[in-house]
């Protein structure tokens, strides 16, 4: 009933992510497996979170699984994992992981990297700037020129739309269990276990969200934020270019059609256009204009007002979601 990796870890990929029912026991799974290769080989493991927020509670990380060893001895102090009084792990903020670099980790054989994909509802998250990039370069300072490290990334099924699916064009068959891309070198597990489904549904909190959307992710394994809503393929013909937006290396184009009121957000950007704008200086180049107040700004402002009366729609999930964060963006300053 409770999730194992085995079966991912025998494509014997280098970047390996598992999506699953929430509380299916991934990140047990991924401990567990930490835990034996230690005892059994010495090989250690580095656990990595966005930001070092989110490891205020890494003191508690044996907590859970210790009753699964009862004579081995578990302890965290600092950033560092101890099992029977040795080095085991590392603990690691992406955030800062560039400060890191001059560590050696000579016997590091996995990365674990949990809850990889951002929940929307959580306000003051976000992705880091080039995140994936960074990611890659935590795992060129652990690995070096070693052939044997795998990174491992956890998370619910909240969403198929993130940056490492965009970064490596995985695009998920969710009626298969695994997707394979990059010659074998990543691969994907979406992850139902029907035994699970049926325990979760008897409970009764279970019983509460059946037949909800909430329950359809945390039981059923459905992605959460990828509904269909206000989503339109292609804009009507026509439309005409208003202005387009660019933050994290990202432009969408904003298209207003001559038949009704709606914004129409997708990549296709008019380059002869003096209306391109930046959000931030990182993005900011030539032929671009940076949005310095976005209270002020007619443009921001149109937009949310677009937004909030149901007048924007989006190409692909991939775009929405991004314009998404980038509304949540504006709406908190």
């Amino acid at each position: 009933m409770w999730y194992d990796n085995s079966q991912l870890l025998s494509y014997n990929a280098i970047l390996n992510f598992v999506l699953g029912n929430r509380g299916g026991g991934k990140s047990f799974n991924a401990k567990k497996w930490a835990i034996n290769d230690f005892l059994k080989k010495g090989m250690q493991f580095v656990y990595v979170r966005r930001y070092k927020s989110e490891l205020k509670t890494k003191d508690a990380f044996f907590n859970d699984i210790a009753k699964e060893f009862p004579k081995v001895e578990f302890k965290v102090d600092g950033d560092k994992a101890y099992i029977n009084k040795k080095v085991a792990g590392y603990f690691v903020p992406l955030s800062v992981a560039s400060t890191f670099k001059s560590t050696p980790y000579p016997n590091v054989n996995k990365i674990i990297f949990d809850e990889f994909i951002i929940n929307g509802n959580k306000r003051g998250t976000s992705y880091i700037k080039n995140e994936v990039e960074e990611f890659l370069d935590l795992y060129e300072t652990v690995a070096r020129t070693r052939d044997n490290v795998r990174a491992i990334f956890l998370a619910n099924t909240v969403s198929s739309i993130n940056p490492y699916f965009s970064y490596f064009k995985i695009r998920l068959n969710q009626s298969e269990r695994f997707t394979v891309v990059k010659d074998g070198l990543v691969v994907v597990e979406l992850f139902k276990d029907q035994d699970f489904i049926d325990m979760k549904n008897k409970t009764r909190f279970g019983k509460l969200i059946k037949n909800t959307k909430y329950g359809d992710y945390a039981v059923e394994n459905s992605f959460l934020r990828d509904n269909n809503s206000f989503i339109e393929k292609n804009k009507p013909k026509g439309s005409r270019f208003m202005y387009s937006l660019k933050i994290d290396g990202k432009e969408y184009g904003a298209w207003i059609s001559k038949e009704c009121e709606y914004i129409y957000f997708n990549k296709q950007v008019d380059t002869s256009s003096i209306h391109r704008y930046t959000l931030t200086k990182a993005d900011h180049e030539p032929n671009f204009l940076l949005i310095r107040n976005l209270k002020q700004n007619n443009i921001i402002k149109s937009l949310l007002f677009s937004f909030e009366n149901g007048l924007v729609r989006f190409n692909n999930q991939e775009t929405k979601q991004d314009i998404y964060e980038i509304i949540g963006f504006f709406s908190t300053r």
